[in-house]
């Protein structure tokens, strides 16, 4: 009997091992799906946080120095971003904004040189009508 007895033992001891193996498993499968939602939602939230940022400030750049400033900002945001293995959602937005930072500076090149609408004055649409009234104007007629 004591052999029985023994071989009884080591069987549900490796019943035991076998059921804490099965626990085992079961909860480190459970503890990897959690990691990787959590990656997932953490990459998820950068993203959405960057975006926002870089696309509302874009609308903000009008002159050619805000348009460089902005392309710095983004380029130095790398170096904060958070990176994962096959996650390419930085890169691709970076390479989406570049290609609309070089339309808007093929729309328009030369955005500090471009001409503004300004009121005339007292005394040059004064000098202006003189010049009229004594025929001084060269061929050029008042704005009327």
């Amino acid at each position: 009997m004591k052999h029985g007895d023994k071989l009884e033992s080591l069987y549900s001891s490796y019943n035991y091992i076998s059921m804490n193996d099965k626990k085992i498993k079961k909860i480190s499968k459970q503890i990897d799906t959690q990691k990787q939602k959590i990656k997932n939602l953490f990459l998820e939230t950068q993203k959405l946080i960057f975006t926002n940022y870089f696309d509302n400030s874009i609308n903000l750049a009008f002159s050619s120095k805000a348009l460089e400033n902005y392309r710095n900002k983004l380029y130095l945001f790398k170096n904060y971003v958070g990176f994962s293995e096959g996650d390419t959602s930085y890169n691709d937005y970076y390479v989406d904004k570049m290609e609309e930072l070089e339309k808007r500076y093929e729309y328009n090149p030369l955005i500090e040189n471009a001409l503004t609408v300004t009121k005339r004055g007292l005394i040059s649409t004064l000098i202006q009508k003189l010049k009229l009234l004594f025929g001084l104007n060269k061929g050029y007629e008042l704005d009327r």
